[in-house]
């Protein structure tokens, strides 16, 4: 079953971006009393901050030579189920070891058909999403994207700053940098 909002069904990308939309929607109205802005965030609510930095992402059709380099990165990471943002923070910089870095390490809310939005990881390899924790579940599903990219070193050092894999947008261990305006 599609999430429906707002009337008529829409592609899975204009679905995401309408719950998106709805949320911030929601905290700016029923569930005011729970905005973010209420407690220093300049922004009411994560999904406010990834509709005004983030965008709709693609998923394009892998070549042989991206299928193979990517096996090879999942052979190093050992991708694990439930685990987004470990599978794709440890690939990229795993990537970024060989000097030309292939991947990007992207973040924000992927909505996997016939599922709910969730927030999530992935990578985009040259322009194209690629998800290593939802291709372990539900390979040749139709899922859609909306985020930002975060370059390498952002990831590294989010990393160091945590000593730990973790959301770089919601990010509780470092108190919300970008949800409160410090960058971004």
């Amino acid at each position: 079953m599609r999430l429906e909002i707002g009337g008529e069904k829409g592609t899975l990308d204009q679905e995401l971006q309408k719950y998106l939309k709805q949320m911030v929607e929601l905290r700016s109205g029923i569930w005011k009393e729970m905005s973010m802005k209420n407690h220093g965030f300049a922004y009411s609510c994560i999904e406010e901050w990834f509709l005004k930095h983030g965008r709709a992402m693609g998923i394009g059709q892998l070549d042989a030579r991206q299928k193979m380099y990517l096996r090879r990165v999942g052979k190093h990471v050992g991708f694990e189920i439930k685990q987004c943002y470990r599978n794709t923070q440890e690939a990229v910089i795993f990537d970024a070891r060989g000097g030309k870095s292939l991947l990007q390490y992207c973040e924000g809310y992927a909505y996997p058909e016939r599922l709910i939005p969730v927030e999530h990881a992935w990578m985009l390899i040259d322009g194209a999403v690629w998800d290593p924790t939802f291709e372990i579940l539900n390979p040749n599903r139709g899922t859609a994207y909306f985020g930002k990219e975060f370059s390498e070193e952002e990831v590294a050092k989010h990393m160091r700053q945590t000593d730990e894999y973790g959301p770089l947008v919601n990010d509780w261990q470092r108190g919300y940098p970008l949800l409160k305006g410090e960058g971004g």
